[in-house]
């Protein structure tokens, strides 16, 4: 993977179809890599995004890029998430 932001296919498929309950929960769970929490809180904020719900979902990605300060997905969708 050559962009900070990759991911497999298979995590981001395996994770986009997770209900809020379990994505909360794979994110508080220790055993998750901390790329795949980053992951799931940009999913989380891009959904919350989604419902006009954007100081939640500006939430989700500073979350995100504390995990993983490269994630360039997370920081433009902060910065939408700011000006909405």
């Amino acid at each position: 993977m050559n962009r900070a932001d990759d991911f497999s296919e298979a995590d981001y498929q395996d994770s986009s179809v997770l209900k809020p309950e379990e994505r909360r929960i794979k994110i508080e769970a220790e055993d998750t890599p901390i790329d795949i929490k980053a992951l799931l809180l940009y999913q989380e904020g891009r959904q919350l995004a989604d419902k006009q719900r954007d100081e939640e979902a500006l939430d989700c990605f500073c979350q995100a890029i504390e995990l993983k300060p490269n994630y360039s997905r997370a920081w433009k969708d902060q910065g939408i998430a700011c000006l909405g």
